[in-house]
């Protein structure tokens, strides 16, 4: 099968086990893109492959179908894509800019004729996410590979829309006999306390969230900070979290129990594949706020931000006056980032985000999720994916009526999962540095490829 290969590209080791998995199945690469610094990852390790850089510096547009343009030009996800990344400024900017990588994506997909395209994560920048639209237009199977609902399980899906679902799906005819050891004590730690049950990134954020750890990094690498001044331009971005911070506290009110009825909107760190693509229009999450206090007359609508948010990272996407945006819906208060989340997990009458594992802990401990993206844990009875009108309507009753997670369910849904052949379990949590391995190996097991 002629197959086009998207990323693996974090060493040489990951492109080799990418490789070996491939061709195992029977796969003929006919191509393989990537970021241009890590070209020689190909070209230097599997001779004879042909390496395509992305973004491709394409200058002179050849004339196209406008009808598609516009087509594409609509789909909502592409124009949030567009403005994270380019910044253009312009309708005509955005328009011009989704055009040339549609045209580069057409002329890899017309030279190469590839009948798979393999991608390692979901498709969430302008050009993968392109190459998926373009190839779902022509038919094109595009496996790629999604974090479970936990942050040891991995699986292959083939639909952004459905995420793993379809990777659920298949383990219903044989579920696990029994939890792997792994999911057994994460379950215990989402039903502990908060200090346990804190991700591994966060813990490692909280740590670096200091003057002195920044100055280590800066004094182990002072060649690579010191060019284009990035240490400047870090030190400028640290102190524009430090103002967002101070700014959204100002306006945040301690979690209090005592008024009365609530759901909780934990929000996203922006941007992240988490949002978008996953989240499709309810990337802007003050849509979601605005839903809520449209559908629950009768509640609280509690808002609480992303911890990373303000700690040191990627490009950010808050300002500060969007804080005040979501104090303009009726009802909706933002809550200090002081206290545990569980103690306001545990009060509420649901849990809503767009795809965050804040909606697997909250099931854990029996409070009802309300996912507004393509989440792991939709599949999960107690849990709901808004962006089907039936199920969104199912969880309003479950919260008007206070409905609670029933007991097992968890332990169903995920031993279900467990027992999919879509579905790769790793035997240990901290998986990120393994991530591309754990692609690799998830694509050898599933029947995807063998398709």
């Amino acid at each position: 099968m002629r197959t086009l290969v998207y990323d693996f590209l974090y060493s040489e080791a990951h492109v080799q086990s990418a490789a070996a998995v491939l061709r195992e199945h029977g796969a003929e690469i006919v191509g393989w893109l990537g970021r241009p610094h890590v070209g020689e990852r190909i070209t230097g390790h599997l001779p004879g492959v042909r390496f395509l850089p992305v973004p491709h510096p394409m200058r002179d547009l050849p004339l196209v179908d406008a009808k598609r343009i516009w087509e594409i030009a609509h789909v909502p996800t592409l124009f949030m894509l567009v403005e994270r990344e380019r910044k253009t400024g312009t309708n005509l900017g955005d328009v011009l800019e989704i055009t040339r990588i549609y045209c580069h994506v057409v002329a890899v997909l017309d030279e190469l004729r590839p009948e798979l395209i393999v991608a390692c994560d979901v498709p969430h920048n302008v050009f993968s996410y392109m190459l998926y639209v373009e190839a779902r237009h022509r038919g094109i199977p595009m496996p790629f590979v999604k974090w479970g609902p936990m942050p040891h399980i991995v699986a292959v899906g083939m639909d952004l829309e459905r995420g793993i679902s379809d990777a659920f799906d298949a383990g219903r005819e044989s579920p696990a006999l029994v939890l792997s050891p792994t999911t057994q004590a994460l379950l215990g730690r989402y039903r502990s306390d908060y200090k346990q049950a804190t991700p591994s990134y966060m813990k490692d954020q909280k740590r670096n969230d200091r003057f002195l750890a920044y100055a280590r990094k800066v004094l182990a690498a002072p060649g690579r900070y010191a060019q284009d001044y990035r240490f400047l331009r870090g030190g400028v971005a640290v102190a524009a979290r430090r103002r967002l911070a101070a700014a959204y506290e100002r306006v945040a009110v301690p979690f209090d129990a005592s008024r009365g009825r609530a759901v909780c909107l934990f929000l996203h760190l922006q941007p992240e594949r988490t949002s978008c693509p996953e989240g499709g229009i309810f990337a802007q999450q003050w849509l979601i706020a605005q839903t809520l206090s449209r559908l629950l007359p009768d509640h609280r609508i509690l808002v609480r931000e992303h911890p990373s948010t303000f700690r040191p990272g990627p490009k950010l996407l808050r300002e500060v006056n969007d804080y005040q945006r979501f104090l303009e819906i009726p009802r909706v208060e933002l809550l200090t980032l002081s206290g545990s989340p569980f103690e306001v997990t545990d009060f509420v009458d649901a849990v809503v985000t767009i795809t965050g594992t804040v909606g697997m802990e909250a099931l854990a401990r029996g409070t009802p999720a309300i996912a507004f993206g393509s989440a792991a844990f939709v599949d999960c009875d107690g849990a709901f994916d808004a962006r089907d009108p039936d199920q969104l309507a199912e969880a309003v009753t479950w919260v008007q009526e206070r409905r609670r997670v029933p007991e097992g369910a968890v332990e169903t849904y995920l031993s279900i999962l467990e027992g999919s052949p879509h579905v790769y379990v790793c035997d240990h949590e901290d998986v990120i540095e393994r991530f591309f391995d754990l692609a690799s190996e998830g694509l050898l097991r599933s029947p995807v490829l063998a398709r």
